[in-house]
Parts: C-alpha cells; structure tokens; sequence
C-alpha cells in the first residue's frame, strides 16, 4: 500500500519561513539598490548637463577669464562721461559716445562745416561690417578728406553677449576709439586687424581660441599703433565707449550692423552700391544731398 509524503515538521516549517523572509528581503535591497542607482545616475547627469550649459554660456560671454582690469570698473559710465560732443552732431547722432568725427584734415573730432554728416556704426565681430571696412570705409575717408562730407564712426558692440559689455566686440571698440582718437593714421589699419582676429578664429573652428585683450593689443601693436595706446589697450585703461554708443545705436532705431546714415536718415544696403571701392556709395550720397 502506498503512502503519501510525511507532512513537515513543524520547525521544518518554520525554517521554511524564514528562508522565505530572506528571500523577500534580498529581492526588496535589489530593488532599492537599483532605484538608488537610477536616482544617483539622474542626478549627476542633471548636474553635468546643467554645468555644460554653465560653461557655454561663461565661454562665450566672456572674452577671458581673468581679473578685472583697471578698464573694466568703468562699463557702466554714460556717454557724457566718455566722450566729447563733436559739432557734427546737428546733423545726426555723432555726439554718442564712442564717436569719431573726420574732416578734411582726417584729425578725429574733425567737421567739415556745411558738408552732410555721414555715419557708419560698425561691430568688429559682423562680417559684413569687416566686407564694408575694406570696399566703403577708404572712399568714406577719401570724401572727408576732400570737403565732401564729414565722416563719423561708431564703433559698437550689438554682438556682445556678456551682459557687461566686456566681451570680445566690446574690448575691439574700445580699443578701436583709442587708436581712432589718439593715432587716426593707424586707424583703419588696426580695424583691419581687429576684423581678421575674429575672422580668423570664426574660421578656425576653435571654439578655446576666442580672441582676448592681449590680442587686441597685439594686433595694435602689428598696426604701428603707438605703444602707451597699445599699453592701455593690454591693461584695460582704455576709455569704455562700446556700453553707451551700443544703447545710442538702439535709441536711433538701428537693429543691424553695418548702419550707414546720412544727415540722420539712414542708407539702405541696396543703395551702398555693387563695386568694389565705394565709388557707387559716393555718387548716391552726393545725389541725395545736393
């Protein structure tokens, strides 16, 4: 006669039990385990996302990532504070700061009386700004010089990104109104220098290669430009026009660079010519000031 399996005893089943528990409680550490993990993995990513995007927006605000320099306590001054009135001012907005006026002798606060007032706001990090500097600028210059016009430059910074104005464009129209102010035959020569620094490393495809302040003076220095211009461009000393001549460009309507008025009104791009010496532009604005 068969017989069936003998019931467990009853601390068979006890052992049994509590095998049972510690299975449970291994499976239930597992689980937290892994929900620990997942959490902790989410958390650093966060925390590496959020710094990647802190990083970016440093990188590209600032234009090095040093002390401040004995120029930088001074972006918050007002256009009174850094610039003269030049008389050419009654024929548009050539008393902002950051100005520089040509006339005839091309001396800076230069006016050619009676003549139309020309007005060219210029951002060094603007390519098309760089196009204008090379084919317009010179016949610019060449009409001043001639009697035909007074020329005025604004050199701006509607491209800076920093919040403070101590980036990049800013620095080269700071740096620019010096030479411009205090060594005008080196002016156009170190514009030119200022655009191919900022050319040559849009082009590089090196974000780490942002051009700083130590470049500015060395592409001065490249220019001829004097050395205690070249000095105060290296240890910020130059006067910070960019702030107050960039909210001049706002307050006159202008969005764009390169802006180009005459007597005030402004010169649509369609109307700077197809050459490439400025001999277009010339004829035009003679036309529409006779």
């Amino acid at each position: 006669m068969a017989h069936g399996d003998p019931r467990p005893t009853k601390a068979q089943r006890r052992e049994a039990a509590r095998a049972e528990a510690a299975r449970l409680r291994a499976e239930q550490e597992a689980r937290a385990k892994r929900t620990r993990t997942i959490t902790i993995a989410g958390i650093v990513g966060l925390i590496l996302v959020v710094a990647g995007v802190v990083w970016f927006v440093l990188a590209n605000a600032k234009d090095e990532p040093s002390e401040p320099t004995a120029g930088q306590e001074t972006v918050e001054l007002t256009g009174e504070q850094t610039s003269e009135n030049h008389s050419a001012a009654t024929g548009g907005h050539a008393a902002d700061a950051g100005s520089i006026s040509f006339g005839s002798d091309l001396k800076p606060g230069g006016v050619n009386e009676g003549a139309p007032v020309v007005e060219l706001y210029a951002d060094f990090t603007c390519p098309h700004c760089f196009t204008f500097e090379q084919t317009r600028v010179p016949k610019l210059m060449e009409m001043a010089k001639n009697g035909e016009i007074t020329f005025v430059q604004h050199p701006v910074a509607i491209l800076d990104g920093s919040g403070v104005f101590n980036a990049f464009p800013s620095r080269a129209a700071d740096a620019y109104y010096a030479i411009a102010k205090g060594d005008p035959d080196k002016a156009s020569a170190a514009a030119t220098k200022f655009f191919e620094l900022w050319h040559n490393y849009q082009t590089s495809g090196n974000q780490a290669a942002m051009p700083v302040t130590a470049d500015l003076a060395k592409a001065a220095s490249e220019a001829g430009v004097k050395q205690d211009i070249v000095d105060a461009i290296a240890n910020g000393s130059v006067p910070r026009v960019a702030k107050a001549a960039t909210e001049a460009m706002g307050k006159a309507g202008l969005r764009g660079t390169p802006s180009l008025l005459v007597n005030g009104a402004e010169v649509k791009s369609e109307n700077w010519g197809a050459d490439a010496d400025g001999s277009e532009l010339r004829d035009h604005i003679l036309e529409i000031t006779k």
